[in-house]
């Protein structure tokens, strides 16, 4: 990063050091297994992005207006895919379908430049299980790590069969390293195991280069440690041939912090024009009102 030497500096002794923590276990583990733990053998990217394209395929022919403008918004995030790695932002709406837009376009890209895997980070607990959920019904629940403080690694493997449990086992496995193709995290989980001083939480690391990071919600980054929270993605995107994409509706101004990145491109089709598109509510200040004004408003719908 210009400017800040010592920044790269640390980020590369971080990835070094990333590096070595996680072949250590992996050696120790193996040692005193006497043999490997059933990790990996996971779908490849080019497996995933075929089955979630044929999943998608059920979008082609919309009919309703909604729906023509989300097939509208997907198809130029998967033809967006053939742009080189680099910072993307993807400014939609809500309802506009960004979950699977911001999906297709990743999958896609990574199979065109050959990234290893998709994180997926939320802010929200509230809303991640919404999103994996989806996910794991387009792309099985095998392939998709969740990885957050809600989730409960115990409850889940006491509900399913023995065979589904062991792939629980592989996915418990993945939430040490990251060594999956498709990740749900939090940005919590996400930031502070780039900054992260235990071993333990640092071993992910060097799994996060040569990904496509997606930042839903974007304006949710935490804004107190955005200067070295965007310093830690661009050494990712320019030094470890990474991709980032900002996902929301109301864009931050987030080039102000990586000064000598040249552009974020823009994957929406028009997004000026989807916000009049999708503008659903229209707010009015009444000022205030008698208890049996609001009444009477409120009784004038059949739904408030």
């Amino acid at each position: 990063i210009k400017g800040h030497p010592f920044f790269t500096a640390s980020f590369l002794t971080r990835m070094v050091f990333s590096t070595l923590v996680d072949a250590d276990w992996l050696e120790t583990e193996t040692y005193m297994n006497g043999g490997r733990k059933p990790r990996g053998e996971y779908a490849s990217i080019e497996a995933l992005c075929q089955q979630f394209n044929s999943f998608l395929s059920r979008f082609d022919a919309p009919v309703t207006e909604i729906n023509c403008k989300r097939t509208e918004i997907l198809n130029a995030c998967s033809e967006k895919a053939k742009d080189r790695p680099g910072f993307f932002t993807l400014t939609v709406p809500t309802g506009g379908g960004k979950t699977f837009a911001s999906m297709a376009f990743a999958l896609n890209h990574a199979v065109q430049h050959g990234l290893k895997r998709i994180i997926y980070i939320i802010p929200f607990t509230s809303i991640i299980e919404q999103n994996a959920q989806e996910f794991k019904n387009s792309l099985g629940e095998e392939n998709i790590l969740e990885h957050h403080s809600n989730f409960d690694w115990d409850r889940m493997r006491s509900a399913h069969d023995d065979e589904t449990n062991r792939a629980y086992e592989k996915l418990k496995l993945a939430s040490e390293n990251w060594d999956i193709p498709i990740i749900v995290t939090t940005n919590v989980q996400f930031f502070e195991s780039l900054f992260a001083s235990q071993k333990s939480a640092s071993r992910k690391v060097h799994n996060v280069a040569k990904s496509v990071m997606i930042f839903d919600e974007a304006q949710m980054l935490p804004r107190e440690y955005l200067q070295p929270c965007m310093f830690a993605v661009q050494e990712l995107v320019q030094n470890y041939g990474a991709s980032a994409v900002f996902c929301t509706a109301t864009q931050p101004q987030l080039k102000q912090y990586v000064p000598d990145v040249s552009d974020f491109t823009e994957l929406a089709p028009d997004p000026q024009g989807l916000a009049a598109f999708f503008k659903r509510v229209l707010v009015k200040n009444l000022g205030t009102l008698s208890d049996e004004a609001l009444i009477e408003k409120l009784n004038a719908h059949p739904q408030v």
